[in-house]
């Protein structure tokens, strides 16, 4: 199957009544990140990678759910996670820059968020159940840190 024609039906379709063309306009996509054209609007191809994961797991979390998500990068899932998902918390754990990223992406949400350094990161500071959620960060993360995980 042609990508084209694969993501002009990801588009199309619907997650909890909610198309995933408006999940795909997310706040401070900005500069010059390439665009490919589908059904005469451009979209940032890398989008589609997180949509997939989204497509496996959004089902899974419960509502109330508190996160902690390691290594979203720019933060097109927690996004889309914050958007369809009932969520009351999530701690970010990623390396600074892309934190200042996630912030951005996902400020003015109205759910308690925290942004750590994995050097920050103790999980004896959480308090109740969380989900671990990782896309596809953990063989970039070393050894030593990881077990910590």
């Amino acid at each position: 199957m042609q990508l084209s024609l694969l993501n002009s039906k990801l588009i199309n379709y619907e997650i909890e009544n909610k198309k995933l063309r408006d999940l795909l306009s997310l706040p401070g996509d900005y500069g010059q990140p390439w665009l490919q054209k589908i059904n005469k609007s451009y979209y940032n191809p890398e989008i589609f990678d997180h949509i997939l994961f989204l497509l496996y797991i959004y089902k899974d979390i419960p509502p109330k759910s508190k996160l902690i998500i390691i290594g979203d990068g720019v933060g097109h899932l927690s996004n889309m996670l914050i958007k369809i998902c009932n969520i009351d918390e999530v701690v970010f754990v990623d390396l600074p820059h892309f934190l200042a990223r996630q912030f951005i992406v996902n400020h003015g949400k109205k759910i308690k968020m925290s942004f750590l350094t994995p050097t920050m990161f103790c999980s004896e500071c959480l308090s109740g159940k969380y989900i671990m959620i990782n896309q596809d960060s953990f063989p970039e993360i070393p050894e030593k840190y990881l077990k910590k995980y």
